[in-house]
This record gives structure tokens, C-alpha cells and sequence, in this order.
């Protein structure tokens, strides 16, 4: 559910500077009866999100191991919640539904971080790296969720075309925020926290194992030993990440992989592709691209769960990649 939010959050705003009502309501007239955004506005009801993205994620670490996993997720899912309660009130000031957006990207970019540290923390070895990989498969859903839902709001009159969608968001992360309560804190935080029997029971349960089992306490002493170790290094600090063993090359690896999915321009076909397409004289776009697209990136993510090497897999998808944005570039 978190990453569905995180995907719903940032592929719903694509159809919203099509809809009639959304024009009316927060674009610049022409004077002919119609209705644009600026480049300066459309990019600032866009980008306020992702900011608000990068500062939640920079809370979230501290917050997860001073309140817990579990907590943190329910508060930045009903965080999420207030902001989009801001966009949803918004009725004529554009730069409200702006201010919401950067709001709810605060709760969004927390539970980034602290969704899939809770499941690899909570996930039994053998499938971790499945449930891991499956935050991804399931941001890539919450697009097409949202592209199918103002595909399907988007003859509506009204404010309805537009509110609709951007409510549905509050419902995900109601659900997220309240269901997580419901499910045990991670073993490795109750651990942390002195509750080693809360943490044998989460992972017995969670195993479907008899508490007393040798997989359990073979579980349990390796948190032990992991935290033992981490309480004897000694103070780090930032620059580390930079100065230790090999740890430049990683971290540059790892700044370059991230910063390098956005270089590729994929997010102008999550965010901006409508307007690319109307730019480009094309009618019905969303009855044409929202459904074909969509379902084709949830295939592309869904191959990211084989059984192939991290390695492989990840050589072999930016061949694909790098193929398909030069098909995309070289097209008339």
C-alpha cells in the first residue's frame, strides 16, 4: 500500500491539466473560452510533491529508530491524509492545491523510506527480496490506478472530474495508516528496544513456526549479533559514506542508479505525457494512452522479480531502457 500511494500520488496529476473543471478553477484564460497553465505553474503543482518527497525521506530514518517502524508509517500515511484533504479543499487558489501537494509528499517520501524497512525487517529470508521488490511493482500500479480513475472521471462535470481522484488518495492512506496498527512492530526494532520475546513471537508468527523453533532462534541470534557489532563501531560520521573502505565507489553507485531512472525522462510520461500528446495534435488521449501504457510498465516491473541475478537483471533492463528513450527520441 505504500508504494501505491507514493505511485497514485504522482501519476494522478497528469490527467487533472485536462480536465475542463481543474482548468477553470486554477489555470490562466486565453480569452477564447479556454484555459493553459504556465510552464512556471504546471511545474510548481508538479514539483512540489517530489520536494516534499525528498524532506520526508530525510526525517523518516531518525523518526523510524526513535518511534518505530510501525509508527511511523501510520503517522506519515495519515500526514499523507491531511495533505490531500489541502487539495482537496482547494477551490480557486492554484497555489493551494500546490501547498497540499508539498504536504502530502512529506508523509509520501516518510513512508518511501519506512515502508520497505519494515517489510525487510519483518519478511521471512527467503522471500524478503521478493516482498522488497514488490514496493516498486506496486508504485508502477498506484500510476495505472490513478490514470485508469481519471480516465474514468474525466467526462464528468464539474469539480467531480478532478476531486474524485484526488479523494481516492486519502482513502489508501487511511487504510495504510490505521491497518498498520493492526500488525506487529518489526523484530529487529522490538529487539532493539529490549522486547526479545515480542520479537521471537513476530517472527515465529510470521514464519508460521513454534516460537522455540531453531529457524527462530537462529533469527534471533543473528539481530543480536548484527546489533552487538553496530553498538561496538564507533562514532561515524557523514563523510564516511565517502572516506571508508570502498564506500565512495558505493555510494556513487547508488547516487548514480537513483539520480540516473530520473535523468531518463521517465517522469514526463508519468506526469506530463497528456499534455506531450495534446501538444502533438493528438485526440482522445486519454482513451488512447492511459490504458496501453500503463498496464505495459507494470509488465516491465513485474520482470524485476525473476530469478535472474541482481546484476543481470539490472544490465539487461537499462539495455531496454536506453533502446526505448532512443526509439522515443528519433521518432517524427
Amino acid at each position: 500500500m505504500g508504494g501505491m500511494i507514493f505511485g497514485y500520488s504522482s501519476g494522478q496529476v497528469s490527467g487533472y491539466f485536462m480536465m475542463k473543471d481543474y482548468g477553470e478553477r486554477f489555470g490562466v484564460p486565453n480569452g477564447d473560452g479556454t484555459y493553459n497553465f504556465s510552464a512556471a505553474r504546471q511545474g510548481t503543482i508538479t514539483g512540489l510533491l517530489s520536494i516534499g518527497c525528498l524532506f520526508g525521506s530525510l526525517v523518516a530514518g531518525n523518526l523510524c529508530d526513535s518511534i518505530g517502524r510501525r509508527k511511523t508509517i501510520s503517522i506519515s500515511a495519515l500526514w499523507t491524509c491531511v495533505g490531500t484533504i489541502i487539495e482537496v479543499a482547494s477551490q480557486h487558489a492554484w497555489y493551494q492545491h500546490a501547498i497540499g501537494r508539498l504536504v502530502t509528499g512529506l508523509g509520501v517520501g516518510a513512508l518511501s523510506v519506512a515502508v520497505p524497512m519494515y517489510q525487510s525487517e519483518s519478511a521471512p529470508a527467503i522471500i524478503r527480496g521478493l516482498i522488497v521488490s514488490c514496493y516498486q511493482l506496486f508504485v508502477t500500479l498506484g500510476i495505472w490506478c490513478a490514470e485508469m480513475v481519471n480516465w474514468g472521471t474525466n467526462h464528468y462535470d464539474g469539480s467531480a472530474s478532478w476531486r474524485i481522484p484526488n479523494a481516492l488518495n486519502f482513502l489508501w492512506a487511511l487504510l495504510l495508516g490505521v491497518g498498520i496498527l493492526l500488525l506487529p512492530e518489526s523484530p529487529r526494532f522490538a529487539y532493539r528496544k529490549g522486547k526479545v520475546e515480542e520479537a521471537r513471537k513476530t517472527i515465529a508468527n510470521l514464519a508460521g513456526l513454534d516460537i522455540n523453533s531453531p529457524s527462530v532462534n537462529r533469527q534471533i541470534d543473528d539481530i543480536r549479533e548484527k546489533l552487538e557489532e553496530e553498538q561496538a563501531l564507533p562514532e561515524t560520521r557523514l563523510v564516511e559514506i565517502f572516506t571508508g573502505p570502498r564506500m565512495a565507489y558505493r555510494t556513487i553507485l547508488g547516487i548514480t542508479l537513483q539520480a540516473g531512472q530520473q535523468l531518463t525522462g521517465i517522469n514526463f510520461f508519468f506526469v506530463s505525457k497528456l499534455n506531450g500528446i495534446t501538444s502533438q495534435q493528438l485526440t482522445n488521449n486519454h482513451s488512447t494512452s492511459e490504458p496501453l501504457s500503463s498496464p505495459l510498465l507494470v509488465l516491465r516491473t513485474a520482470t524485476s522479480l525473476s530469478s535472474f541475478s541482481a546484476q543481470l537483471t539490472a544490465l539487461a533492463h537499462s539495455a531496454v531502457s536506453m533502446s526505448s528513450r532512443s526509439a522515443v527520441a528519433e521518432s517524427p
